[in-house]
């Protein structure tokens, strides 16, 4: 039976959206098939049409059927199958993280690629500059320094600046999660956030429970600080495996709990709120630290806000992290952590290095966000990236060797691909260089040195006639691999 909050199912609009998702799992609605309009189904059900929204806002919050813009509302998928990736496995022993030396390799081989021919970066997650919105920011920085005057050179105030912190409590309000400016730290970047939240929550040694795949940066961070990273299985649909996870945190003491459970790096799920709920519930029992890295969460691409893990959280239990780099101005280096009810272990840990970030950088951002801009910058990538996804999965099914199997991203900009095993993707990485195109291969994705037969493709860009074919060289490549030509 479909799992909705049980303290409010008596309301109407929760139980007709039980019945439908009931229907979706019995097959009467097959996957990609559209649902009947709000009219329709108000006329069915004899209920007003504002009761017939919420029931298809409710299936789509819960996972069942996603929004498309002037179209209506269809099935997900539910199973994975298909040309999308099952779901990863759980490594239970703990291991020590040994990413940073493969990556800084894989650094070192594009710049040098790059002395040579301009790289089409299609490893790196970042936003192409073709698409930031630097007039506006460059006006948002003249404005700062005039009004600003001699205060700019001045340390700033170690949180951050006071404004730029009520423009993100704003931002963070309409997702869902309530806060008060003295809530946000202002860090330099989302790295920063991700690093200080380890180092306030763990110890040398310490076990960490992550994703499978998880975002190299944190397991980065992992290995220079020491600790362990315990890898759980996880669905590209769905997210992190909450059995799994609990079995896990009664056989081994975790410090924390790190994912990025909003538009994932690499999958680009969404876990639905439905589980978000019940991984709080696992996490409060266990009395677990949860690390949510956040970076993606404003980049849906159709239907609803998303909201993040941290507005389930009535403990205080999740070290929320997230920055502008994905969205706005990368170059700024502005991210910002709400350490819930660790602010004193974060106090601790960042007493002896940190007197804040660079003044007028806030100023201007938060001048930049005082206004519309922003949402307009906002809506302007969101209807990008969403009505180019499909067109890149065509793209790479198209070109890469059968059985390929590639993620559908429910946000963000960037794609896990899987090629059939065996395939040896750090050669593949090689190879793309020599050609000029970069990419993320899978094993910096892993603790325990898996996925080599993956990557991570990030078109963080309009999809251009040279985007295009890059990826169809990338594919080129991959073919040549598998049949030994």
């Amino acid at each position: 039976m479909a799992a909705f909050m049980s303290s409010d199912f008596q309301l109407l609009y929760r139980a007709i959206a039980e019945q439908i998702a009931n229907q979706i799992e019995a097959g009467l609605y097959r996957e990609g098939e559209r649902l009947p309009s709000v009219r329709a189904l108000a006329k069915t059900h004899e209920v007003s049409a504002t009761t017939a929204a919420r029931v298809l806002i409710e299936l789509e919050q819960n996972g069942f059927v996603e929004a498309r813009a002037r179209s209506g509302f269809y099935v997900t998928s539910r199973t994975g199958a298909g040309n999308t990736p099952s779901a990863t496995r759980t490594a239970p022993i703990p291991a020590s993280a040994k990413v940073n030396e493969l990556i800084g390799r894989i650094f070192r081989a594009t710049i040098s690629t790059g002395a040579a021919r301009p790289v089409m970066p299609l490893g790196a997650a970042e936003l192409d500059e073709a698409l930031l919105p630097h007039k506006e920011l460059a006006v948002a920085v003249a404005r700062a320094v005039r009004e600003g005057g001699a205060s700019l050179l001045a340390y700033g105030h170690r949180n951050g600046d006071p404004d730029l912190r009520r423009r993100i409590v704003h931002i963070l309000g309409l997702r869902g999660v309530s806060l008060v400016p003295d809530d946000i730290v202002v860090t330099t970047g989302e790295s920063e956030a991700l690093g200080l939240a380890l180092m306030a929550l763990t110890s040398p040694g310490a076990a960490v429970a992550v994703e499978s795949p998880c975002f190299f940066g944190i397991l980065q961070w992992i290995e220079t600080l020491g600790l362990r990273a315990v890898e759980i299985a996880t669905d590209p649909h769905r997210g992190i495996d909450i059995d799994e996870l609990e079995r896990i945190a009664e056989a081994t003491p975790l410090a924390a709990l790190a994912l990025n459970p909003t538009f994932h790096n690499p999958f680009g799920f969404a876990m639905p709120p439905e589980a978000m709920r019940r991984l709080m519930s696992v996490v409060e029992r266990h009395r677990l630290p949860v690390i949510e890295d956040d970076v993606y969460g404003e980049l849906h691409h159709a239907g609803r806000v998303r909201s993040p893990l941290k507005s389930f959280d009535r403990e205080g239990w999740v070290f929320y992290c997230s920055s502008f780099s994905k969205t706005l101005a990368p170059g700024f280096r502005i991210g910002w952590c709400v350490p819930g009810r660790f602010g004193e272990n974060l106090e601790r840990v960042r007493a002896p290095c940190n007197a804040g970030v660079t003044t007028l950088t806030q100023r201007a951002l938060a001048v930049y966000l005082d206004g519309r801009a922003y949402r307009r910058h906002l809506d302007g990538l969101r209807r990008l990236f969403g009505a180019q996804a499909s067109a890149i999965r065509k793209l790479v099914l198209e070109s890469f060797p059968i059985g390929t199997l590639i993620s559908e991203p429910g946000g963000g900009f960037v794609f896990w691909v899987e090629i059939p095993a065996p395939f040896d993707v750090m050669r593949f990485s090689e190879l793309a260089n020599a050609e000029g195109i970069s990419i993320a291969p899978g094993p910096i994705f892993s603790a325990s040195g898996g996925f080599d037969n993956a990557f991570r493709l990030s078109v963080g860009r309009r999809l251009t006639p040279d985007v295009d074919a890059a990826i169809r060289s990338l594919g080129r490549i991959a073919v040549e691999m598998k049949t030994g030509r």
